[in-house]
């Protein structure tokens, strides 16, 4: 064999090294994108998922686990077109962590409205499914194991609507041997008291429900009115008076989250409205 055959066979066999070796390091825990595999564990869970290339290269579907956490305010409801901020994250930390996370109403379909709100997580829709996702984006080879990203909720009732997660926890040493997969769920129920006075003693109108520094407080007499502002906890985060038919209160020193406003007169009457303060 001729020097120059020699020469081109270890160029060729350098350049399969390199792309192997670059394939088989994206395709385990130092992949920067999520591949669109939550889908089909929904939709079909005998094709391979994260499982293919992180713990141990097992194929198929992947149990619940209960190590994830995705919280919103209001809990476990969900109002008419109000925009939630969500948080996730994996539960049992390691060095590198990847999620997925869909929405999905009782047919399956991708209900409401997913947005990003910073650099580590994007939006996707599937192109087979047209399932919208939001997921890890441009991860570094650290990173921490919490995401943040908004939801709005539907203008119209939708039933009940679970939200789908998976996540990856893996150890950094670019194999798939050690990294944990974990997937779970969260089912939301509509809520239709959001925007209407649940005890209705007291004709006053508490607007607007979806606020971030006041609210007002309408109504047609003038006796004085106690209001007392609870957190989700039940403590009174707030108490003021209103004096006027067309009265406000400064909400702005408070936190974001789900409150509720307790108003009441010298009677005894009283009425409770729920707001969601987004800051």
């Amino acid at each position: 064999m001729t020097l120059r055959k020699i020469t081109y066979l270890l160029f060729v066999l350098s350049i399969f090294t390199i792309v192997l070796f670059d394939g088989l390091r994206s395709a385990n825990s130092y992949s920067t994108d999520a591949p669109e595999v939550l889908i089909s564990i929904v939709k079909n869970a005998s094709v391979p998922t994260c499982n293919s290339c992180h713990g141990n290269g097992n194929m198929g579907s992947i149990p619940v686990t209960g190590d994830l956490t995705l919280t919103k305010p209001d809990g476990n409801l969900y109002a008419a077109g109000i925009d939630y901020p969500m948080t996730f994250s994996v539960d049992k930390a390691r060095v590198r962590h990847g999620f997925q996370v869909i929405a999905l109403d009782e047919q399956g379909n991708s209900v409401g409205t997913l947005s990003d709100t910073s650099d580590n997580v994007q939006v996707e829709v599937d192109a087979v499914h047209s399932v919208s996702h939001v997921s890890h984006h441009n991860l570094p080879n650290s990173n921490g194991n919490t995401f943040h990203f908004n939801w709005k909720a539907p203008t119209n009732y939708q039933g009940e609507i679970t939200f789908h997660m998976i996540a990856v926890a893996a150890n950094g040493n670019r194999s798939n041997d050690g990294d944990i997969v974990y997937y779970d769920t969260m089912k939301l129920r509509y809520d239709a008291t959001v925007g209407i006075n649940e005890i209705g003693k007291l004709n006053t109108i508490v607007y607007p429900t979806l606020t971030r520094s006041t609210i007002w407080i309408d109504r047609e007499s003038s006796e004085t009115l106690q209001a007392s502002i609870f957190n989700r906890e039940g403590q009174k985060v707030l108490e003021t008076f209103i004096y006027e038919t067309h009265g406000s209160i400064d909400i702005a020193g408070l936190g974001s989250g789900l409150y509720f406003v307790h108003l009441s007169n010298e009677q005894g009457a009283s009425s409770i409205q729920k707001i969601l303060i987004q800051q």
